[in-house]
Parts: structure tokens; sequence; C-alpha cells
């Protein structure tokens, strides 16, 4: 695979865990994003290694995974839900769910 893409996605990942460095807040989003972050690292990390070695069915499913926790992380940030829920209680019903 190409490096340069690898070094990109690596690049973005430092870069937003440095942000995150600067909040101090004990807030549900702020956790979630933080740990959400940390684990789309590595399987991003997991998909490049595959990909080098062309093993491109086991790729596509670390891709699925990364994909429902992106929609997920949306569905919880998303304020003009029709419910009218708050980030806080999506967050809550899905640590529930899992």
């Amino acid at each position: 695979m190409n490096g340069q893409i690898e070094n990109v996605i690596e690049r973005w990942f430092r870069e937003t865990e440095e942000a995150f460095k600067d909040v101090h807040t004990n807030k549900p989003v702020d956790f979630l994003c933080c740990s959400i972050t940390a684990l789309a690292r590595n399987y991003c990390s997991a998909a490049l290694l595959l990909l080098n070695k062309n093993h491109r069915l086991p790729v596509m499913a670390l891709l699925r995974v990364l994909a429902e926790l992106a929609f997920r992380l949306v569905w919880c940030l998303y304020s003009e839900n029709p419910q009218k829920e708050s980030c806080e209680v999506r967050i809550e019903r899905w640590q529930k769910k899992a």
C-alpha cells in the first residue's frame, strides 16, 4: 500500500488525539470520542497491514466495523434527532445495548 496514505492517516490520528488532550471535561461525549478514536486507529492500522498483504476480505470486515462505529457515533452526536434526545441519553442507550 502507498506509504503516503498510511502517513496521512497516522498524522490525522496523532493530530486528533493531540486536540483531545485540550479537552478537560468528564462528559460522556468527550470520553466516547477519545475512546472511539483510539479504537478506530487500531482498526485502521490492522486494515492497512492486511491490505499490504492483499488480504482483502478481512480488510472489508474491518472496514464494516469501522463504518458501523462511525454511524453509531454520528447517531449519538446528532442533536436534531426526531426524539429530541441529548447526546448523553443516546450514549447511555448505546452503552446499555453493548
